[in-house]
């Protein structure tokens, strides 16, 4: 929230060091990293700690994903996103109300609206979501539209 990342990322060595099982084991330690650095936009330290996390063993939850997602759409990177969906996401993660909803505001807020309505126009015919949900997405469709 300070822009404190040293102490963060001293946090999570610290972890590394003094409580392998919790490094090696709890997805949520490396969720909380991998958003301090999401939301900077850094995406190279994002992507190594991804990998990192794959590395050992873990298996990346909803909550990676959205995670991942968001710190695309904070660095810009659209077509990272794009590589994440299409290739990292399993089907049922994919279509989570909640990564589906990050992978839309990825595209409505860096400019591939076009795609965010194939995407969303698709996925809302096809699978069992929410209205709410759906009504969600629609309305971060609808705000890249405006001026």
């Amino acid at each position: 929230k300070f822009g404190e990342f040293s102490m963060c990322q001293q946090i999570f060595e610290t972890v590394q060091s003094e409580d392998t099982q919790t490094y090696r084991r709890e997805i949520a330690l490396w969720n909380a990293l991998i958003g301090v650095y999401g939301r900077s936009g850094d995406m190279k330290r994002v992507k190594e700690l991804y990998e990192m996390l794959m590395q050992i063993g873990l298996t990346p939850n909803y909550a990676t994903y959205v995670l991942l997602l968001n710190a695309c759409k904070h660095s810009k990177d659209v077509l990272q996103a794009q590589r994440i969906w299409m290739q990292e996401c399993e089907e049922s993660v994919k279509f989570d109300a909640q990564v589906l909803r990050a992978y839309i505001d990825v595209l409505t807020q860096n400019g591939a609206l076009k795609q965010a309505i194939e995407v969303l126009t698709r996925t809302s015919t096809s699978r069992a979501l929410r209205v709410d949900d759906i009504g969600n997405m629609w309305i971060s469709v609808l705000n890249a539209c405006a001026p």
